[in-house]
């Protein structure tokens, strides 16, 4: 299942979410739903086969990307693995499909498809590390084991303590290091930050809020190897 997060963005920013859309709907193949905490920009319609979910968030200090959490919700009723895009994103080619048939190992919790960290120079494979070094949620695919762990999460003490941090990338982190996750993060990138108005915030797109192992637009990941013979790394 594919979920894409997208919020209100300050009159006369840019709007990111239909090329986006078009960008997954070239090569997907599952469920997809819209996930927005109000209305959809005035005019704006999903594609055909793309579902709409709202989800109000608190007013005062989780910031808009706190209904994220909804996406476990939806995914954890459909019985799937659950793929999460933020609505501000560039794919390499057939990037979004291979996201999908993407098989999450058994030693790794979740698998993040953006890193500021990684860089073209490293070898390709799948990094594994500690939850430790999560940052924010780009382009992530969460198994359904790790969905069902995150929805029963907010029943914990742990949910209460990690709200004043400020929103989901920060009790995500928290939960993850708590449970003493590993965080797989794919080399090269397939996925691209292109929002410098973002879902959280805004700033110029440079530092942590781009991946710098990014193949680029015209690089196809249908050529990857599949998974099972692909080098791993650690």
């Amino acid at each position: 299942m594919i979920v894409v997060l997208t919020s209100k963005r300050p009159e006369g920013a840019p709007f990111y979410l239909g090329e986006t859309l078009r960008q997954i709907d070239e090569c997907a193949a599952g469920k997809r739903v819209v996930l927005t905490d109000g209305p959809l920009p005035d005019g704006f319609e999903p594609p055909d086969g793309w579902g709409v979910v709202r989800s109000d968030r608190p007013t005062r200090k989780p910031q808009n990307k706190w209904v994220a959490w909804s996406a476990f919700d939806v995914a954890a009723e459909a019985g799937e693995d659950l793929c999460f895009f933020e609505d501000d994103l560039e794919f390499s080619v057939g990037a979004p499909a291979f996201i999908e048939r993407f098989e999450v190992p058994g030693d790794v919790d979740v698998i993040t498809f953006f890193s500021p960290w990684m860089t073209k120079e490293m070898p390709n494979g799948l990094w594994r590390i500690n939850f430790h070094a999560y940052i924010m949620a780009q382009a992530m695919k969460f198994p359904l084991r790790t969905v069902r762990e995150l929805r029963r999460a907010r029943e914990e003490p742990i949910w209460k303590e990690g709200i004043p941090l400020g929103g989901f990338d920060e009790i995500l982190h928290l939960i993850g290091i708590r449970r003493n996750w590993k965080l797989g993060i794919l080399n090269p990138g397939i996925v691209q930050h292109v929002g410098d108005v973002s879902v959280v915030g805004n700033g110029e797109l440079k530092g942590i809020r781009v991946a710098r192992n990014y193949a680029g637009r015209e690089s196809d990941a249908r050529n990857l190897e599949p998974m099972k013979r692909y080098g791993f790394f650690s």
